[in-house]
């Protein structure tokens, strides 16, 4: 059996007989050394890709549904949507960054 690691995120095993297994192993929060206050969503990469264009600003008031950014992976354009009503706190990448699925995007301070 041969195994490769894959950046930390699992193991890949094949067999002789050529079938394939991976091994995720659990994936802890990256916010790049940020502390996430009481009260803020993290919005987080559902795919990994690269940074196409940010749609908000940091100090953006958004609603639930509006268009944080957009991802581009495998030459598909991927929409990130805000999950709440709030004010964008902190863009932890910018356009052109790559990024991996849950890394951390956005931080929004959550409002009633």
């Amino acid at each position: 059996m041969q195994t490769v690691r894959n950046r930390g995120k699992g193991e890949h095993h094949w067999r002789r007989d050529g079938q394939f297994h991976f091994e995720e192993k659990p994936v802890e929060l990256d916010t790049g050394g940020e502390t996430i206050p009481e009260g803020v969503a993290v919005v987080e990469s559902p795919v990994a890709g690269s940074v196409w264009k940010l749609e908000v600003d940091e100090g953006s008031e958004v609603e639930e549904g509006d268009t944080l950014l957009v991802l581009e992976s495998m030459k598909m354009e991927i929409v990130v949507s805000a999950p709440c009503v709030g004010r964008v706190v902190k863009a932890l990448k910018v356009a052109g960054s790559s990024v991996q699925s849950g890394t951390p995007l956005v931080f929004i301070e959550e409002r009633p």
